[in-house]
């Protein structure tokens, strides 16, 4: 399968960069399903949990950008 970037920043570190195959996020209209090659987008996120391939972390909410094979989500 086809990987992308994912790359988890807050105000003090990057706390994430990885490969990853999938990207569940939470946003204000419900569960956004993130795979490679996905259109350039910006995304609200919800306060709660995503998941990376099947691995969960939770994020506080913020920004998530997927452009050119990467996505990069700015946390609050």
């Amino acid at each position: 399968m086809k990987t992308f970037l994912l790359k988890i920043v807050t105000p003090d570190s990057v706390a994430l960069e990885k490969e990853c195959t999938s990207l569940k996020i939470l946003t204000h209209d419900g569960w956004r399903g993130i795979l490679a090659d996905h259109e350039n987008a910006i995304f609200a996120v919800e306060s709660g949990n995503l998941t990376a391939d099947d691995e969960d972390f939770f994020s506080p909410g913020g920004l998530l950008l997927f452009e050119n094979n990467k996505a990069e989500l700015l946390q609050l």
